[in-house]
């Protein structure tokens, strides 16, 4: 079975701003350290962030913007660290912390009746939202969701009602010192063919299957 790609339908379908920027978008866990992130742009990705869709229109998600040095080194030896110690987040002169207003009744009540968990889908949108606004100025980031809450909830003074639902690290790339550009791995992704299926399960939608076409 054939792979769907650029080639087979023509390269107007993948050759626009937002394909390139998700088609080079990776995780970035070497950051430069002579770069820091202006307000500006801080302000830019978060508003990204905050237009984003969500459940009810609720909105459930919190941002809390560390910065400062002695926060993030506390984060990073206390809240990261153990099977996964990701130890690049020192690295990063941002730490984003996701968290989610678990408060609000649409949420309990979403995973009571449906065991969806609403909230957390809207805050993974609206993280994606930020990634994406990141990468769009430049500037890097990775997802951690391996963390100890309770130690970075009592290190942000973060209340009750809200639940750390990621930690996201930005900064701007490390670049290649022998090039002075920033290296950009090649996607590891499944086909397309594997993945979408047109009409029911088991049936692909991929332009090389026949019955896949309109």
């Amino acid at each position: 079975m054939s792979k769907l790609s650029a080639g087979d339908t023509g390269d107007s379908l993948f050759d626009s701003p937002f394909m390139k920027l998700v088609s080079t978008r990776f995780s970035v866990r070497r950051y430069d350290p002579e770069r820091d992130i202006g307000d500006s742009d801080i302000l830019s990705i978060l508003e990204a962030a905050r237009l984003a869709p969500s459940a009810s229109n609720r909105q459930p998600w919190r941002y809390i913007v560390v910065r400062e040095r002695e926060l993030r080194d506390r984060i990073c030896s206390f809240g990261l660290g153990g099977v996964v110690p990701n130890r690049f987040a020192r690295e990063a002169p941002v730490i984003i912390v996701l968290c989610i207003d678990i408060s609000m009744n649409y949420v309990r009540a979403g995973e009571f009746i449906k065991g969806i968990p609403y909230a957390f889908i809207d805050a993974g949108i609206s993280g994606e939202h930020l990634i994406l606004r990141a990468w769009e100025l430049g500037i890097g980031s990775c997802w951690i969701g391996w963390f100890n809450e309770k130690e970075i909830k009592k290190i942000l003074s973060i209340p009750a009602n809200l639940k750390v639902a990621s930690l996201i690290t930005l900064g701007y790339p490390l670049k290649d010192l022998r090039t002075s550009k920033v290296r950009i791995p090649g996607k590891k992704r499944k086909p397309l063919e594997s993945i979408a299926f047109k009409d029911r399960y088991g049936n692909p939608f991929g332009l090389g299957n026949e019955e896949g076409r309109d």
